[in-house]
C-alpha cells in the first residue's frame, strides 16, 4: 500500500502525523489492500481501505494521535479479532474522523465487534455519527443494508426479532438521534 493511499484515509491536517507514523513503523503484507470506499469528513473527501493485510507492527513509542491513526487503519485488516481489538482503542475517543472507520463496522458481519459498538455507544459518538451520516447518506444507506443482510444471513434464527439484533438496536438510536436533531431520518 503507498503511503497516500493511507494518507487519504484521513483528513489532510493529519498528514505530517501520518507520515511521522510511518516512519515508525513497517508495514509489510503478503497481500495487497481491497478496494477502498468514499466518504466526506467535514466536507473533504477521503478514501478508506476497505481490506488491508499488514501485519500487525510491535510499536510502543507513539504519539496519542498516531496510536489513533494506527488502530483506525488496522479496523480495516482482514482479521475480524485484529479489526475488534484496535476498535476498542479508537470507540472512547471523540475526534470525528474515526466516525466512518465505526460506521463501516456497523455494517458488517461481526456481532461482536457491533455489540462492542453498542455498548460504547455514547452521546457524543451518537452526535457524530448522526453529522457524519448527513454528510454522507449514500454510505449510511448501503451500511444498512449490510446489517439487513448479515442479520438476514448469518443470524436471524438466533434473532427471528429483528429488535433483537444489535444492529437494528444500534440504528435505532441513530435513527431517532438523526430525527431529535434534523427533524427527519436520513
Amino acid at each position: 500500500m503507498k503511503n497516500e493511499n493511507i494518507i487519504n484515509a484521513f483528513p489532510k491536517i493529519l498528514e505530517n502525523e501520518i507520515l511521522i507514523l510511518l516512519e515508525k513503523i513497517n508495514l509489510k503484507a503478503d497481500f495487497k489492500p481491497t478496494g477502498s470506499f468514499p466518504v466526506k469528513v467535514n466536507e473533504e473527501s477521503l478514501e478508506i481501505p476497505y481490506r488491508i493485510y499488514f501485519e500487525e507492527p510491535n510499536i510502543t513509542q507513539l504519539t496519542a494521535k498516531e496510536s489513533l491513526i494506527l488502530n483506525c487503519l488496522f479496523t480495516r485488516h482482514h482479521n475480524g479479532f485484529v479489526r475488534q481489538k484496535r476498535l476498542k482503542h479508537i470507540l472512547s475517543h471523540n475526534e470525528f474522523w474515526i466516525v466512518p472507520f465505526v460506521v463501516q463496522l456497523l455494517g458488517e458481519y461481526v456481532i461482536e465487534i457491533l455489540l462492542m459498538i453498542e455498548k460504547q455507544l455514547t452521546d457524543s459518538l451518537l452526535n457524530n455519527l448522526v453529522c457524519f451520516i448527513k454528510e454522507n447518506p449514500k454510505f449510511y444507506e448501503t451500511t444498512k443494508r449490510g446489517i439487513v443482510s448479515y442479520w438476514d444471513c448469518y443470524y436471524r434464527s438466533q434473532f427471528p426479532v429483528k429488535e433483537h439484533y444489535v444492529g437494528f438496536r444500534i440504528l435505532d438510536k441513530i435513527e431517532k438521534n438523526l430525527t431529535n436533531a434534523f427533524g427527519e431520518s436520513a
